[in-house]
């Protein structure tokens, strides 16, 4: 009897000892996680790594940019951001966020504003032009750009957020 209450009592203790030495796990925070990815969003636009973009966007995404053209699928956004990301130079930041989440937990919505450096428009007379070499008229130089977006989010199958939809807007020089 003595050696059955020793095995119960050493069996007890190891269950606790190897209970108190887990990992200690942590809930998931939604927030965090959507203010990750937007994070990651704008650290890898100003690095032009869009293809580490691509991978935050789920499969079937759809862009939608000031044109209003939808632009769907990762390959095609990857191809639309290459061709903006040449007017960039890699100056954006993102402020005045909120996020909100449906009920369910699975789909979170993050609005927000924005703030770009652009290069500035060409035109005018350019080239070899002139005596003496290469001078010409006109463009170049840089000019801030303002916005707002909006990016849905929802949770995949293992648990990972993805942007399933974004949105955005420029707002005219004149209109600030």
């Amino acid at each position: 009897m003595r050696a059955r209450w020793i095995v119960n009592f050493l069996t007890a203790l190891l269950i606790v000892v190897s209970i108190k030495t887990l990992p200690a796990q942590t809930p998931s925070d939604p927030a965090k996680e959507i203010a990750t990815i937007r994070e990651q969003w704008v650290k890898n636009w100003n690095e032009d790594k869009i293809d580490d973009i691509l991978k935050l966007y789920a499969q079937d995404a759809v862009l939608r940019p000031p044109t209003g053209q939808p632009i769907e699928g990762r390959d095609a956004i990857g191809k639309y951001l290459r061709q903006v990301r040449d007017t960039r130079t890699g100056h954006l930041s993102v402020r005045e966020t909120k996020v909100s989440f449906e009920d369910s937990g699975e789909v979170a919505v993050e609005n927000g504003s924005f703030q770009d450096t652009v290069k500035g428009g060409g035109g005018g007379i350019g080239g070899k032009a002139g005596i003496g070499g290469k001078a010409g008229i006109g463009g170049g130089g840089e000019r801030q750009l303002e916005g707002t977006y909006r990016i849905d989010f929802k949770r995949g199958p293992n648990g990972k957020w993805f942007i399933e939809k974004h949105t955005w807007t420029e707002i005219p020089p004149a209109a600030k």
